[in-house]
């Protein structure tokens, strides 16, 4: 089983992200039952906290309240489309985020999921070279699947 981490989920919806393509082959293997994954219910919280602090462009600009909600209902559309399931975060997984953030220097969200794929035994598909250095993490570049 595989943990797919928020900015591949961002790149499936955003066309012009470097990893756009990628993105769309990974989902495709995951519909077609290729691939089994699941996103960890954290990245709805950090994709929404891009949005709101403007991070995260929608339309070019800031999100209003309500472009906000209309990309969450595309991003909900999409997770169905794609039969991806959410991940639930454990109390044991914010012990162990913790850790991770400590020894490894972890930004908060990187830190949760690594700590949802180590203790669940999942390999984490990113980009990010941040989980290079975490010790036992199984991580998978979304342009090699």
């Amino acid at each position: 089983m595989n943990l797919i981490e928020t900015d591949v989920l961002y790149a499936l919806l955003n066309s012009s992200d470097a990893q756009h393509k990628a993105a769309l082959r990974l989902f495709e293997q995951v519909k077609e039952g290729k691939l089994r994954a699941s996103i960890s219910s954290l990245s709805l919280l950090e994709l929404e906290l891009l949005i709101r602090s403007g991070d995260i462009l929608i339309k070019g600009k800031k999100a209003s309240e309500e472009e906000s909600k209309e990309w969450f209902e595309d991003l909900c559309i999409a997770l169905k489309l794609y039969n991806t399931s959410l991940e639930p975060i454990e109390c044991e997984d914010i012990t162990l985020s913790a850790e991770l953030r400590f020894k490894y220097n972890l930004s908060f969200f990187d830190s949760h999921y690594a700590a949802q794929a180590l203790r669940r035994g999942f390999s984490l598909i990113s980009a990010d070279k941040a989980y290079d250095k975490v010790k036992g993490m199984s991580k998978i570049v979304p342009d090699s699947i």
